[in-house]
């Protein structure tokens, strides 16, 4: 059961866990999206909220740098990539009833790690980066795809993305000891690691917020049905990492300030999957 304790700072992890690889081409918003997911929390119901926060020290600094950059509009800088991931936890933070203390129940160590989009051109992942990145792959607990839709080459990138990429890791997984391909593939050699398809920049696109799963079909077009294939279960997501709004104050002034939203969610649904190991994976519950 995950530990409960009264809020306070928190650094350091407990052990090593299995990492969140967030997947994605070039453009597709990858740093924006890392760097701003401590911004903000999610209702959960009854005085409950879930925070995405940083788990050690070098995290907070990045997330700090990275959200000033995004709040003075500027570029981010890219990650470090697979060799130093960072490192979040995922809490559930209720408050205290009769001003009592809030509490705080971690639901999940964030083992983040970010990719560079270049290792997924054609051939790529034969490299020793890419199988790097197979072999963290391996041991993930999900995958975030983050697919950019504002693209206007979106159906041919991520048609091709999945073409020289996702088969490869399917035939790598194949090719494992039982103990790292056992529960990895279904009985059509599709893959359970579960995949959260995040549609970014979706401040730009207002009338497909609430329902991603038709913008992905409208600009994807022939390469959606690949994720099908090749994947269990996978579930569509909608965010905004820049997203901004104009705020009076009582002396007449308007600001303007970042309120990201959609940060949280596929991580959240990540993390309430069962691992591809457990029994319940093996068994076939892919909810």
């Amino acid at each position: 059961m995950p530990e409960t304790t009264s809020a306070q700072p928190r650094t350091g992890v407990n052990a090593v866990r299995k990492p969140i690889l967030l997947w994605g081409p070039p453009g597709c918003g990858k740093s924006t999206f890392l760097a701003c997911l401590r911004y903000g929390s999610v209702d959960l119901g009854e005085d409950a909220r879930l925070r995405i926060e940083p788990a050690d020290e070098r995290t907070a600094d990045y997330a700090a740098e990275m959200l000033r950059a995004v709040q003075s509009n500027e570029p981010t800088s890219s990650t470090v990539g697979l060799s130093d991931p960072f490192w979040f936890k995922l809490e559930k933070w209720t408050r205290g009833k009769r001003g009592a203390a809030d509490s705080v129940t971690e639901l999940a160590d964030l083992v983040i790690v970010d990719p560079s989009g270049d290792i997924f051109k054609r051939t790529r992942l034969q490299s020793a980066l890419g199988q790097r990145f197979l072999q963290l792959l391996g041991d993930a607990r999900g995958l975030v795809l983050l697919i950019d839709p504002t693209d206007p080459n979106a159906a041919r990138t991520y048609w091709d993305l999945f073409a020289d990429n996702i088969a490869e890791i399917a035939i790598w997984f194949k090719e494992q000891p039982a103990s790292v391909r056992r529960g990895a593939l279904d009985e059509r050699n599709r893959l359970t690691l579960p995949l959260a398809v995040t549609l970014t920049k979706m401040d730009m696109e207002h009338e497909f917020r609430n329902d991603p799963g038709a913008l992905l079909k409208l600009r994807l077009d022939r390469a959606l049905p690949m994720l099908d294939a090749c994947f269990t279960r996978y579930e569509v997501f909608s965010s905004s990492a820049r997203n901004r709004v104009l705020l009076g104050s009582p002396d007449g002034t308007v600001r303007e300030v970042i309120r990201p939203w959609g940060l949280h969610e596929p991580f959240h649904w990540i993390a309430t999957r069962p691992n591809a190991n457990s029994i319940l994976s093996m068994l076939g519950w892919t909810r």
